[in-house]
């Protein structure tokens, strides 16, 4: 079944956010939620890959439980081939039609979480900013609207084995491995622990 994406002009989007390729970008979350869905166009997903004039919108959650970050490593299966094998902080994906058309930015972001791993429902969500980097040709057509999730317990499990492997990161550890990190993923880890 074909996939429909929600996507939002690329220079309008840099206009009225800007674009930093080493940070987060401070942005007020709702103002970024209605820009987007006010400005959506959903588009088949394999020719929003392809179209730079289009920004794909990404839901990117980092995981914490105390001072530990859960970490996953995408595997083959994955359907974005350019980040094989690469490291990330981030859980997520893409905003689509199936979100409905009203909250639909937030209706995705829950539901690739529940899609990608099963957490405690009590947990704490805090918006961190935008990710709109344009440095690799993944940044090129994506924006990641970053969200930190503060679990009350260490307890979170990949349901999507086939695609990524998880595991719980102290400091000592991601910095061990920080360049097998994707490009957002270091700049959510230079922006919130200074990397």
């Amino acid at each position: 079944m074909a996939e429909y994406v929600m996507t939002v002009p690329a220079e309008l989007l840099k206009k009225t956010f800007g674009e930093n390729a080493e940070r987060l970008i401070k942005a007020d979350e709702k103002k970024f939620i209605d820009f987007a869905e006010s400005h959506a166009e959903y588009v088949l997903r394999s020719e929003a890959e392809e179209d730079e004039s289009k920004k794909q919108i990404i839901a990117y959650l980092l995981i914490r439980y105390g001072d530990k970050v859960f970490m996953t490593r995408r595997l083959k299966a994955q359907s974005e081939a350019r980040l094989h094998d690469r490291r990330s902080v981030g859980i997520g994906g893409h905003v689509n039609t199936t979100d409905g058309s009203k909250n639909a930015v937030l209706a995705g972001l829950k539901r690739e979480l529940h899609e990608e791993v099963k957490i405690p429902d009590n947990y704490e969500m805090k918006f961190l900013g935008i990710i709109n980097d344009n440095s690799t040709s993944v940044g090129k057509v994506h924006t990641g609207l970053c969200y930190e999730i503060i679990l009350p317990s260490p307890s979170c499990e990949i349901l999507e084995t086939e695609k990524m492997a998880g595991e719980w990161a102290n400091e000592d550890k991601i910095k061990e491995v920080f360049d097998s990190f994707e490009n957002w993923s270091k700049i959510v880890l230079n922006t919130v622990f200074n990397y």
